[in-house]
């Protein structure tokens, strides 16, 4: 979906507007190392857990890597809503002409808050072995973007491409929560406390 964003923003805004989405998603792109590094250290993680010691070691597990990968990425993003001129002026150079665009960085902080959250559910999901959830999480945020963030990006342009995909991701993870709650009642439910000798 994220290709079906340029492609829309460069067919009815152009290739400029395309050049400046990327540039602001440069700046972001930092954290993905730490985003999808955590991501993949909690799926093994909380399998391990949840099959050693139960669900809910299996649920803090994850809830504190998925701080400590918070933890790492707060300064950088609070850096990036306070100073979004310097951040700009540090990536494309003092005389750049993105440098004008700080609401636009600043509504890409606040969906890349929303990816974040989206991944690390995301990777509970995976964990807890419950890929219904994971696909359908994927599928509101695939529909949620068709439907309403691509006609939206069409009509008005680079802003609303990006803070409507902090909708687009926060539909995920309402999604992806409410699968984590229905996995975790499921799984309960289905297992029993080992036989007393």
């Amino acid at each position: 979906t994220i290709k079906l964003i340029t492609w829309t923003l460069y067919t009815f805004q152009g290739s400029e507007t395309v050049g400046i989405f990327a540039a602001l998603g440069n700046v972001l792109g930092v954290s993905h190392p730490i985003m999808f590094g955590i991501s993949g250290l909690i799926v093994p993680g909380v399998a391990k857990a949840r099959a050693e010691q139960g669900l809910a070691a299996a649920r803090r597990y994850a809830i504190k890597l998925s701080a400590i990968g918070g933890t790492l990425l707060l300064p950088y993003f609070i850096f990036l809503l306070i100073c979004p001129a310097l951040a700009l002026r540090i990536f494309a150079g003092a005389h750049s002409p993105y440098l004008k665009y700080t609401t636009e960085l600043r509504w890409f902080v606040l969906q890349y808050i929303a990816v974040y959250l989206s991944v690390v559910t995301t990777a509970l999901l995976n964990g807890m072995e419950a890929p219904r959830w994971t696909f359908m999480g994927q599928l509101s945020n695939a529909i949620v973007s068709t439907l309403f963030r691509v006609p939206i990006a069409a009509l008005a342009g680079l802003s609303a491409a990006v803070w409507s995909g902090v909708l687009t991701y926060g539909v995920h993870v309402v999604v992806n929560v409410f699968g984590l709650r229905a996995a975790g009642k499921a799984q309960e439910k289905s297992s029993f406390p080992p036989l007393e000798q």
